[in-house]
Formats: C-alpha cells, structure tokens, sequence
C-alpha cells in the first residue's frame, strides 16, 4: 500500500466554499415569498420611451405615452371594446403620434385584438381620440393597453 500525502487545511478552501454558501444564499433568497420573481411584481402602470416594435412611418420615434390622457377602455355594446382619450402635443411644433390600444389577457400578456390610428396635431393642440372594435368578446381577465408613440 501506498502512503498518501496528508492533506493540509488550506484557508483558501474554506473561503471559497463560504462564498458558495452565501452566493446560493443569495439566490435563493432573491425571489418572493410566493416564488416570483421582481420582474413578476413590476408596476404595471411604469412606462417606458424605449422603441420596439412597428413605428408607421414615423420619423425619430419616441414613446409618448404621457400624451395620452383622461384613456378608458372597455367593452361596449355587443361586447365590441372601445377605446377614448385626449392626446395632447406638448412640443413647440406639429407632430405626427401612433396610437395603438390592445386588448390583452392580463396573465399572458397575449394579445387578442388592437387598433392602431395616426394622428397629426399642431403645437399645443389636443384631440379627443376613439379606437374602436379593438376585440368583440367580453371574459374575465382581460384588460387594454394603450401604446403611444410620436415623431415627426
């Protein structure tokens, strides 16, 4: 039989193995009590002025959600949503919006139907907008999403 070399206590070891241990801690830990995550607990009503997506034509698009105003949303007559709100420019010269409202399954975020209108508006004007027959059927746990975007 051979002899093996003992094997000594190196503190090295035990720092990497503690960095483990609190690393995994901290990972576990980072989720809720429920098991969601931060992004499943986001605010619904922040927004964003990033772009993504379709933009019309468009030039030098930019979110515009804050431009949209006094916005309800919901099935109407037959079961057909519909969409109002007054979309106000706020900037010194006339300029070109997109507005899109989808009606959404709130848990999935599937898209079931939406409408997209352009608008044109003069410095300073505001305009009262309607998107009509956005989805034709009314069910639990749905809800509209109104996207604005604006350029020139």
């Amino acid at each position: 039989m051979t002899d093996l070399p003992a094997r000594r206590f190196r503190p090295a070891h035990l720092l990497v193995a503690v960095f483990c241990i609190v690393g995994w801690g901290l990972v576990a830990c980072s989720s809720d009590s429920e098991g969601g995550t931060d992004a499943d607990n986001a605010d619904p009503q922040q927004t964003s002025t990033a772009i993504s997506g379709h933009t019309g034509n468009l030039k030098d698009p930019e979110g515009a959600i804050a431009a949209l105003s006094d916005f309800t949303c919901e099935p109407g007559k037959g079961g057909i949503w519909l969409a109002e709100g007054t979309l106000t420019n706020n900037a010194e010269s006339r300029t070109r919006f997109l507005v899109t409202v989808s009606v959404i399954k709130s848990k999935t975020h599937e898209v079931l139907g939406d409408v997209e209108k352009a608008y044109a508006l003069k410095a300073g004007a505001d305009e009262q907008i309607t998107l009509d027959e956005i989805y034709d059927k009314v069910s639990d746990g749905l809800e509209c999403v109104p996207r604005v975007i604006s350029g020139k």
